[in-house]
């Protein structure tokens, strides 16, 4: 089951399903990375810390907004700076600026990476060129 965690709320119930024996996908985010998310960066991280212990539970961090090349050069760096990258609970980013995928190849990001393609390249082939652009990077097409 994916479950996108877009509110406090959205926590509670996680973790009821958690304590049902449940296996969740989990999609977090927060408002400097994403359309839809609302915590700042520390109200996230505290929040994620429900999934400490939890062994069924794989999380993923969503990056869907798309930015100017200056925007993006600061996010980035800040989230280098508050190791967002290495994140212990975090087992991948779902991203979807090809900029920041570039950017995640480059450092040769050690997680999985899921690149969202809804804005474009829906064909098969064009689907394939992006497996192709790094292949032992991107684990899946969203």
């Amino acid at each position: 089951m994916i479950y996108s965690l877009y509110k406090k709320e959205d926590f509670l119930q996680v973790e009821k399903l958690l304590k049902k024996g449940v296996k969740l996908e989990v999609i977090v985010g927060f408002k400097e990375i994403s359309r839809f998310f609302s915590f700042d960066y520390q109200e996230l991280k505290s929040l994620l810390e429900i999934f400490k212990d939890q062994k069924k539970v794989k999380v993923f961090l969503q990056w869907d907004v798309l930015m100017t090349e200056s925007r993006f050069a600061a996010i980035f760096t800040r989230m280098k700076q508050l190791e967002i990258f290495s994140h212990p609970l975090l087992d991948g980013i779902r991203v979807q600026d090809p900029g920041a995928l570039y950017a995640l190849k480059e450092m040769d990001y050690p997680k999985e990476v899921h690149y969202i393609v809804e804005q474009g390249n829906h064909n098969l082939i064009g689907l394939k060129t992006w497996l192709d652009f790094w292949p032992t990077g991107i684990k899946r097409l969203v």
